[in-house]
């Protein structure tokens, strides 16, 4: 066991780090982070309740007196007070309550205390969204539908007639509630809900799936069910209740055309939906994505349009999403205009490395605060010129203190984008002429705070997917360098060692990473200003070269590799026959190995973050992105519901009148983004400074003293310290003094032996995934089923295990 376990006084001291941790003291801006993430999720919740008991009789009725006792409509005012109600309230709520911490010592941001808690309770690690779909969202839907079916079904039906159209009409309702928060995980610009429970918006999109495939279905069965109904009746045929008569097309509303018009906006509606849902395959998806995302931009706006003209009532289920969708989009999607008009963002420097896999470092130019970005954030790219009819792509992004005024990303050629990206980026001519859409900055999970809720830290990386890792690793030395020395009195942090597996290939890659990132952890400069301290917490890099020419090569094939990677390799393994590989041959020489680095002269301006995003540092901070939230979300469900009570229930035999008010509620989103952009938008960033100015306070040594021992680690006794001290120094040093950030080589893949050691040592262990399919599989593996590691404890302790989007 590990030597901590034995130390009692050690155990009390991570036992009240812990618990200080957990937030038993906490920060107004924690208080704020708490109040958005227990006020949403009781009106989340209020949601779930409909959807559980409203399809019962008794709830029917419950749900339908509180409508009607509030909008005066007990049908239409339904779906308003619970569903779109609750979800633009919970939007509201976060975008004026979520605060980030100004105190840089302390926890960057509060609201992962909510994610940590259920990540932990379910998963020890991020959160499963499978189970949550099954929870949250197939398990109501099933009880909804199911409680329909019963209610009509109990109430005596005399026909078989009556029991398919009652069946299909009760499908066709589970669609609509499963419909009613589709839109909410692929919001395109500040999530706020995704925020407060510290979902990764790329992994979110999976409730989106979820939420997509039970509507389809709840469609496709309705749809197939009165199909079912008109062909079993001998006086009716199919087409013949679809398409309506020539005399139905002279634009006067009647019951007689109504049937028709209905039926055939259903049918419209349930074709789009299907054509979809086929598009949405997995490999359809991941071979053919602009099939995909087309067939998304095209078919979405028929199936909402034709579903909102089939049924009168049935734009108050979809406008939550819709709606939510409005208020997050339009002032992100305003904002990129506003930024194309000036030239985009401005490139400074392109670097394709070489003997990387085809990597290429792109480097913009950005404010001082962009450098300081929390661990594995990432912003979107959109590039018209390489793919206008694209989504906007997301990369890492990679902090560099050495160069705190630049904004840098690394990618690898895998898909057409960024094959297109990089061949236009290596040409003057058109590089020249690419405009630069970034926006962000965005982020799921607060790895920071996951990190350092356990002893100890392991991450494996593949490839590419080092590039997560690199500002988690920044950020948990500087974090840490500032908890274990603060004004020379001694502190324990939870977190005692950090170890990386890099299993990599490109050796070009590797050389860069170090030279230009992992280098400066052993700086002379602040970033590094106590590695040397006994009481600093271990930092491992271990490289895994699986490069054919050190696998399988021998010494002649090493001596081509890049100098940095030769130099410290370890040579344990028996050399085989000499032999050169046919890669090796192509190699350059050292000497060539460096990168050309193009240096950008265009146009364009500074990366700016959102300007409506929350989450700044105060609530007054957050007052612009409260506003334009809440006048997009609560006007445009006014502008709706007026619609419907003028235009809707005079005309209730009009299809096309109910379109309408859809329409003017998005034109109302446009104008509301267009002005804040242009009248609020600029002066925002002066009004950020003045707020952190107003704000601001004389540090002094006490204040800052009862903010760090309330936050981030515990004070112990001198008695304590050295007993420490003593415990810490045998583990990582034992009888001989060494650095604490040590970067290590070896052969080969990573294997169990050198993987589970320092998960075994731990007592609250973590492993953080980042890398291809088949790597995250192997390692997965390793940890759940390995004999050792279960004879060690490790499956009582439930190592956590955190993941980070690799393939989209």
């Amino acid at each position: 066991m590990h030597i901590y376990s034995n130390n009692k006084r050690f155990l009390r001291v991570r036992a009240r780090w812990r618990k200080v941790h957990m937030g038993k003291f906490f920060t107004l801006s924690t208080l704020y982070n708490r109040i958005a993430f227990v006020m949403t999720s009781l009106l989340l919740l209020w949601s779930l309740g409909y959807v559980l008991y409203s399809g019962s009789t008794q709830g029917k009725e419950f749900y339908k007196d509180i409508a009607s006792g509030i909008t005066g409509d007990g049908k239409a005012g339904v779906p308003v007070i619970n569903l779109a109600l609750p979800l633009l309230l919970a939007g509201s709520l976060c975008s004026i309550f979520l605060v980030e911490s100004s105190v840089q010592v302390s926890i960057p941001f509060s609201r992962s205390w909510s994610a940590n808690k259920l990540s932990r309770m379910l998963t020890g690690g991020d959160l499963d969204l499978w189970y949550f779909n099954v929870v949250f969202l197939l398990i109501p839907c099933t009880v909804y539908v199911l409680s329909v079916i019963y209610r009509h079904f109990h109430n005596g039906l005399k026909s078989t007639d009556k029991y398919l159209m009652e069946g299909a009409n009760s499908f066709g309702m589970m669609a609509e509630v499963a419909m009613a928060f589709f839109l909410v995980p692929v919001s395109k610009g500040f999530n706020p809900l995704l925020v407060v429970f510290g979902l990764d918006p790329i992994y979110a999109t999976k409730i989106h799936i979820w939420a997509g495939r039970i509507g389809a279905f709840g469609v496709i069965v309705h749809g197939v069910g009165h199909c079912l109904r008109w062909f079993l009746d001998e006086e009716l045929t199919v087409l013949g209740e679809i398409w309506p008569p020539q005399s139905c097309w002279n634009g006067v509303a009647s019951k007689y055309c109504y049937n028709y018009f209905r039926n055939l906006t259903g049918i419209i509606s349930g074709i789009a939906f299907s054509g979809i849902l086929m598009t949405s395959l997995e490999f359809i998806r991941r071979r053919y994505y602009r099939v995909f995302y087309a067939c998304h931009m095209i078919f979405m706006p028929i199936v909402f349009g034709a579903a909102i003209m089939h049924h009168p009532r049935l734009i108050f289920y979809l406008c939550p999403g819709i709606l939510y969708y409005f208020a997050t989009s339009m002032p992100m999607i305003m904002q990129l205009i506003a930024n194309y008009s000036k030239g985009g963002t401005r490139l400074l420097s392109v670097k394709h490395i070489p003997y990387s896999g085809n990597c290429v470092e792109m480097c913009f130019e950005a404010d001082a605060f962009v450098a300081q970005n929390k661990a594995a954030q990432y912003v979107r790219l959109r590039i018209p010129q390489v793919a206008l009819a694209e989504a906007s792509h997301p990369f890492t992004i990679v902090p560099s203190p050495a160069d705190p005024t630049s904004l840098r990303i690394i990618f690898r050629e895998t898909g057409k984008f960024t094959k297109e990206l990089s061949r236009q980026l290596a040409s003057t001519w058109y590089r020249e002429r690419l405009v630069f859409l970034l926006d962000g900055i965005y982020s799921g999970p607060d790895r920071l705070q996951q990190a350092l809720h356990h002893d100890s830290v392991v991450m494996v990386a593949g490839g590419i997917g080092i590039t997560p890792f690199i500002s988690l690793m920044f950020s948990l030395f500087s974090h840490l360098d500032q908890s274990t020395a603060f004004k020379g009195e001694k502190v324990i942090p939870m977190t005692n060692s950090v170890t990386l597996h890099w299993v990599c290939r490109d050796e070009g890659l590797i050389q860069h990473v170090i030279t230009n990132y992992f280098s400066q952890l052993f700086s002379d400069g602040s970033l590094g200003s106590n590695m040397s301290r006994r009481d600093f917490p271990t930092f491992r890099i271990i490289i895994h070269h699986t490069s054919p020419e050190l696998v399988q090569g021998n010494g002649s094939d090493i001596s081509r590799v890049p100098v940095l990677a030769c130099f410290t390799i370890d040579d344990e393994d028996e050399k085989e026959d000499e032999s050169s590989s046919p890669q090796s041959e192509e190699r350059a020489p050292d000497d060539q190995i460096e990168s050309e680095v193009v240096v950008c002269n265009q146009s364009g301006v500074k990366f700016e973050t959102a300007h409506f995003a929350p989450c700044r540092q105060s609530v007054v901070g957050n007052l612009p992105s409260f506003v334009l939230f809440s006048s997009i979300g609560f006007l445009s469900l006014m502008v709706l519901w007026r619609h419907y009570e003028s235009e809707i229930l005079p005309n209730k035999y009009s299809t096309s009148v109910r379109v309408w008010g859809l329409l003017i509620a998005s034109l109302l989103s446009v104008l509301l983004s267009i002005a804040a952009e242009v009248l609020i938008g600029p002066h925002l960033s002066s009004f950020q400074n003045f707020i952190v100015s107003w704000r601001s306070k004389p540090a002094n040594a006490d204040s800052i003293d009862v903010q760090l021992s309330q936050m981030d680690a515990a004070r112990v006794s001198s008695e304590d310290d050295s007993q420490h001290h003593r415990a810490l120094h045998a583990v990582k040093h034992g009888d001989e003094e060494c650095k604490v950030t040590t970067i290590q080589h070896s052969r080969g893949r990573l294997s169990e032996s050198e993987l589970l050691p320092y998960l075994n040592e731990s007592d609250f262990p973590a492993l953080f995934l980042c890398g291809p399919t088949n790597l995250l599989k192997s390692v997965r593996s390793a940890v759940r089923t390995s004999e050792g590691f279960r004879s060690c404890g490790i499956q009582e302790k439930r190592c956590a295990i955190y993941t980070e989007s690799f393939e989209l």
